[in-house]
């Protein structure tokens, strides 16, 4: 039993650092998803955007043209 229990210590202290650090990375994986998530909400806003503007123009349009007629 003297002999188990160091043994367990020392295998856990060589996992605690592997454990750290893989922690580190997925906490700056979880990081770069989140700003390219922003990024493509950003760019899917401004499509949107585009796309409503260009609708109202071809409305008004249209409607200029019955008008003239």
């Amino acid at each position: 039993m003297k002999f188990i229990i160091p043994v367990v210590f020392s295998l856990l202290g060589g996992c605690l650092p592997v454990t750290v650090l893989t922690g580190v990375v997925s906490v700056g994986d979880s990081y770069l998803k989140e700003m390219k998530i922003k990024k493509l909400d950003k760019k899917i806003k401004y499509l949107e955007k585009k796309r409503e503007n260009e609708r109202e123009k071809r409305q008004i349009d249209s409607m200029l043209q019955i008008k003239q007629n």
